[in-house]
């Protein structure tokens, strides 16, 4: 039965991590019925599948005569008569490792560094993607600003522009699409980044006060493959003041802002520490 299983799940191309069980965890309730179905035994004789049916390993199906494995069957055969581990491994490493470091591509570097720039460091000033039309066209020409800087500074690829590459959906607003399709940034970052009801904002205040560290974490995530100290010097500067240049339209959709120069002091500290990670493990 469980060679049937495979033989099934290879030849549909569904075939995940060397195990059945995982493959079928990871399967669509429709797949998932048409793999139950197909795969049915029926080659068990009266006194053997009452007996594995009173064991909880297989179950009656609605045609008459077959037999299929129940989630105690699968598990037993796997693990207990195959020594087959790989569905624990698996199922250990896609739900329960979550502390794993996770690589960010270059569209949520921008989403990060636009969120660093606006100073959306709470939910009192976050990226709202409820707001009007207005403030989401703010916010895209605040994006395309920040895209350009990293390009310009070789932090990204060219060929990851939002420019041109923008989505063409005449539904949703292209500022809309990019952040809300940025699912692993909360894993990313350690929990950092929140999205809230569609507002989006990086949670690095604690006890009122910004807590570098955890600033400096985004940094990191920014420019891992850009650990150059004079690139790192730019931004720090440029971070400064960014927001009273680019970032007057979508203040007022917060309810308070950080752009105060009292908080440019926590900006500048947390690129200086993001440099000295990088240095220090150069020097390691």
């Amino acid at each position: 039965m469980y060679d049937s299983c495979k033989k099934w799940l290879m030849d549909n191309k569904r075939y995940k991590k060397n195990s059945v069980l995982f493959s079928i965890i990871k399967m669509t309730n429709n797949a998932r019925h048409e793999f139950f179905r197909e795969t049915a035994e029926e080659y068990i004789d009266p006194p053997t599948s009452s007996f594995l049916i009173e064991l909880g390993l297989i179950r009656g199906t609605d045609y008459k005569s077959r037999y299929s494995f129940t989630g105690a069957g699968l598990h037993y055969t796997e693990i207990n008569i195959l020594g087959n581990n790989n569905y624990l491994n698996a199922l250990d490493s896609e739900y329960f490792n979550v502390f794993e470091d996770i690589s960010i591509g270059d569209r949520e570097r921008i989403i990060l560094l636009t969120m660093v720039a606006l100073r959306t460091f709470s939910d009192k000033a976050a990226v709202d993607m409820r707001e009007s039309t207005g403030i989401m066209d703010a916010w895209w020409e605040i994006m395309l600003n920040i895209n350009d800087l990293l390009i310009e500074h070789d932090v990204i690829s060219a060929s990851s522009s939002l420019r041109g590459n923008a989505t063409k959906s005449k539904i949703e607003h292209p500022a809309s699409h990019l952040i809300r399709h940025s699912d692993t940034l909360n894993r990313a970052t350690k929990g950092i980044y929140i999205n809230k009801s569609l507002n989006y904002y990086l949670s690095v205040f604690e006890n009122g006060i910004i807590n570098v560290d955890k600033l400096s974490n985004i940094l990191e995530l920014i420019f891992e493959k850009k650990q150059d100290s004079l690139v790192l010097s730019d931004f720090s500067s440029e971070m400064r003041s960014f927001c009273r240049i680019h970032g007057l339209d979508v203040a007022s959709s917060f309810q308070e802002d950080y752009f105060d120069s009292k908080y440019d002091d926590y900006i500048s500290g947390a690129f200086e520490l993001t440099r000295m990670k990088f240095i220090n493990r150069t020097t390691d």
